[in-house]
């Protein structure tokens, strides 16, 4: 199966490139909606995944002008929209950009399996085993997606997963700080816009707590205080450390 990758934010790419490749699926990715529309007018794909969030041309665009496109080699293909969080306003826009589903991230093999059985089209080996099933875990699952956890290390294995939690942290730190700077300056957009980045960036590291308190402050970014998202940032930098503290014990 041939599938188009749209994703602008380089580590979400490379996670949903490596469950992808994991799925027996040749995949070809672009950073931004143009690029994306370009690959979908110019090659034939089976399914294309595009993150709503993309920046110049959103995905939501890119989707309408792929199936506008009348030459397009992809006009007619199955098209699932990536989100960090699906909001009930979502539907419409989906049903607007004549799209045949929203996909929570992170991206899943079980979602992988749904869709590849919609379309006719799972690997046979993929269909009986995806990823191996996240054994019963004594821990506390409050703050952390363990099922996500241990299918990220069946794909990248504990090495290359540990090496890619603290790219993750790093970034994440980073972005508190350009919230509070957003936020500093009344740009309510980008405060919005970034919460929704970062909600996604840590659903796909199973960082459940994180993901929670920035999907608020992406939904109240128009009516909060600058002192209560400092307050937020705070708890949330809180949530990072235990974050790390979690997956160090839990990788040992």
């Amino acid at each position: 199966m041939r599938v188009l990758l749209i994703e602008d934010n380089e580590t979400n790419r490379f996670v949903a490139e490596e469950v992808l490749l994991a799925a027996k699926c040749v995949v070809v990715s672009a950073q931004d909606g143009h690029a994306g529309v370009d690959y979908a007018i110019t090659q034939q794909f089976d399914l294309i995944l595009l993150d709503i969030n993309l920046p110049i041309l959103n995905g939501w665009a890119a989707a309408k002008e792929i199936r506008s496109s009348p030459n397009a080699k992809s006009k007619l293909t199955p098209i699932y929209a990536l989100t960090g969080s699906n909001r009930p306003d979502q539907e419409q826009e989906m049903v607007n950009a004549e799209i045949q589903g929203i996909l929570v991230k992170p991206l899943r093999a079980v979602q992988l399996q749904k869709i590849f059985a919609e379309l006719n089209t799972c690997p046979p080996k993929f269909a009986a085993s995806a990823f191996k099933k996240a054994p019963s875990q004594n821990h506390d699952d409050s703050h952390i997606e363990y099922e996500v956890i241990n299918e990220l290390k069946e794909v990248f294995g504990s090495a290359l997963l540990k090496t890619q939690q603290q790219k993750f942290v790093a970034e994440i730190t980073v972005g508190l700080e350009q919230l509070l700077a957003f936020s500093k300056h009344g740009r309510v957009q980008q405060t919005s816009q970034l919460a929704h980045r970062l909600n996604g960036l840590a659903s796909v590291f199973g960082a459940k707590a994180i993901a929670s308190k920035l999907a608020k402050i992406e939904i109240a970014a128009n009516t909060i205080l600058h002192e209560t998202l400092e307050q937020l940032v705070f708890e949330l930098t809180l949530l990072v450390a235990k974050y790390e503290k979690i997956i160090a014990e839990y990788s040992k």
